[in-house]
């Protein structure tokens, strides 16, 4: 008895693992809560949580990474998140992460199975990117100026872009919230926690890079930092420069090739 109480941990471990597997090739979030109640079912969790994420590094090269928190997305919340003490920056769930060296990150070797999941994980990317190059921060409006210049419509072969966008909102790769600002009823796109963790800052440079290829674009990292701008938590340092879409003619006539920004509202002539 007391060396199958010895093993209880590893075995628990090992179903962790496969639960992690079968969530995340779902793209749903794995809460803490779930593992206690479905895995752990009351054994300590730090010991299950710690063999399982050996065995997922040294034979999957993946680990359990944790979702931070929503931004907050009205000034009143920020505020009070900049005043509070202690306060959990986490959401106490997980996805799972490549632990892989560089060399074998290469798109060749890890590339998404399949022209649907390509499909998907580019459109998510591209979305994901004008957000961050947004200050964080993309109206409806200017999305679907973005996503008609993509030509999204015609050309996304999966569904409808709006039921495509449920979807990452689903996965937790964006967040749609109203904004009260206005007299009528408006809409603002956030990053969502997944967004931040799988894609992040560093994924959206790689694809700057990779769309700009060898051309020479000024200033890059001083750029992409002014327009992306800080976690919410500084919100009150917040900066972005952001100018306008119509500059476009201004663009063409410099030397390199600018970093692309963001896309404000246009003011409407009658």
């Amino acid at each position: 008895m007391a060396h199958e109480g010895a093993g209880l941990p590893h075995r628990l471990a090992k179903n962790l693992v496969r639960f992690a597997l079968v969530q995340e090739l779902q793209r749903v979030a794995i809460k803490r809560s779930d593992i206690t109640s479905k895995v752990t079912k009351g054994a300590r969790f730090k010991s299950v949580f710690t063999l399982a994420q050996k065995d997922l590094r040294d034979v999957f090269g993946m680990e359990l990474a944790e979702l931070p928190r929503r931004d907050k997305t009205r000034l009143a919340a920020r505020r009070a998140a900049q005043t509070a003490e202690k306060t959990s920056q986490s959401l106490k769930s997980y996805i799972l992460t490549s632990t892989l060296p560089a060399p074998y990150k290469d798109p060749a070797i890890i590339a998404p199975h399949g022209f649907k999941e390509q499909t998907y994980d580019g459109f998510v990317t591209f979305v994901v990117a004008v957000i961050y190059l947004n200050g964080r921060t993309l109206s409806a409006q200017q999305l679907g100026r973005y996503l008609a210049r993509f030509n999204a419509d015609e050309w996304m072969p999966l569904d409808r872009t709006e039921k495509i966008l449920q979807l990452m909102m689903k996965q937790g790769y964006i967040i749609r919230v109203k904004d009260d600002g206005g007299d009528s009823e408006h809409f603002e796109y956030h990053l969502g926690p997944r967004a931040k963790v799988e894609i992040g800052q560093e994924g959206v440079l790689s694809l700057i890079k990779t769309v700009y290829g060898d051309e020479q674009i000024e200033d890059l990292e001083a750029k992409f930092k002014r327009n992306v701008g800080v976690d919410m938590k500084s919100t009150t340092d917040m900066h972005f420069d952001t100018p306008r879409a119509d500059a476009d003619d201004a663009h063409k006539k410099k030397k390199k090739k600018p970093m692309p920004t963001s896309d404000e509202d246009e003011e409407e002539s009658e």
